[in-house]
Formats: C-alpha cells, structure tokens, sequence
C-alpha cells in the first residue's frame, strides 16, 4: 500500500493527472481488501473481541495449564470500571512480560488507589531487559503511564485508571418530568 502512495506523489508532483486517479484507485483496492481481510478476522470468521483485564485469569490459567506456576492477585476489584483501552493495555502488559520465556514462578499482582492503577510482574526476567521490555514501554507509553524494569526480573507499571466506578442505582422516572 505504501508503495501506491508514493507513486501517487510522484505522479501528483509530475503533474500527470491520469497516472494520480489509476494509482488512487489501486490504493484504495488494496486498502479495501486489507479491511476485508481484517474484518474475516484472516481465517474467514469474525474477528475476537479485544481482551480485557478481566481475561487475565484466563491467561494465568492457561500458563499454569502448561506447566508455569503464576499467582494472579488484585482482579477484579482493580480492574473494575477501567476505560476499555486501559483494559486492553492491561491485558497486553501482563500477556507480553507472561510470554518473554521465563520458565520460572511469576506473580502478577493489580492494585488501584486514587486514580493509577499499579500492575506489579514478578518472576520475569527476560521481559525487563530487550525487545520484550522495549515493546513494554511503548505499549505503557501509549496508555500515558509509567514503567520500571528492574534486572531481578520485576516489573512495575503505573497506568491513569480514573476514579472507581461509582454503582449504579437505577432511579424510577419521575411522574412531574
């Protein structure tokens, strides 16, 4: 697709209009067959739902099926009520430090206090050091937070969480409104 796009530059700066609407039209031929690529999900179902913090029991589960001893604290109190990107920033965090290739114990521990939600991953020290750790800071980056790696193999992460969701009443309408 990058490809289409400089050529439609080129033909734009040299002034040939008919090379500009062919190599437009190409762009956009290639960009609707990625989205339907996208959309099949690339193997012709439906594309999965995001993950969420709440998946990460699952994940911890899963690599205790397979073998890891992993401890998971702090869900689902923390987690509750986080905007969906945190939710998936969360999840993303954990599964990226989870799967660097420790074969060792690991803990995962969530905490939530005035508006930061804390995620501390000890037992993994092949995520805090490389590209692991390095993919971490720009996915930690992107969600606005803070993170330290430290060599022992503990990584600490900070993320905005907002306040905890207040419940939710539901009020009868009133008869004077």
């Amino acid at each position: 697709m990058l490809s289409h796009t400089r050529a439609l530059v080129g033909a734009a700066r040299r002034g040939e209009l008919a090379e500009v609407a062919d190599t437009a039209r190409a762009a956009l031929a290639a960009m609707r067959e990625m989205l339907r690529g996208l959309a099949d999900g690339g193997d012709g179902g439906p594309l999965a739902p995001s993950p969420s913090a709440a998946d990460l029991d699952a994940l911890c589960q899963a690599l205790r099926s397979a073998g890891r001893e992993v401890r998971l604290r702090g869900l689902p109190e923390a987690a509750r009520g986080l905007p969906p990107s945190t939710q998936v920033s969360v999840y993303r965090i954990v599964e990226a430090a989870l799967g660097a290739g420790d074969p060792g114990p690991a803990r995962v521990t969530l905490r939530r206090r005035r508006g930061t939600l804390r995620i501390t991953v000890t037992g993994v020290r092949l995520a805090v050091a490389g590209p692991v750790a390095e993919r971490l800071r720009v996915q930690v980056a992107a969600g606005e937070g803070r993170i330290a790696c430290e060599p022992a193999g503990r990584l600490r992460v900070s993320l905005p969480a907002g306040a905890p969701g207040a419940p939710v009443q539901e009020v009868s309408p009133s008869p004077y409104a």
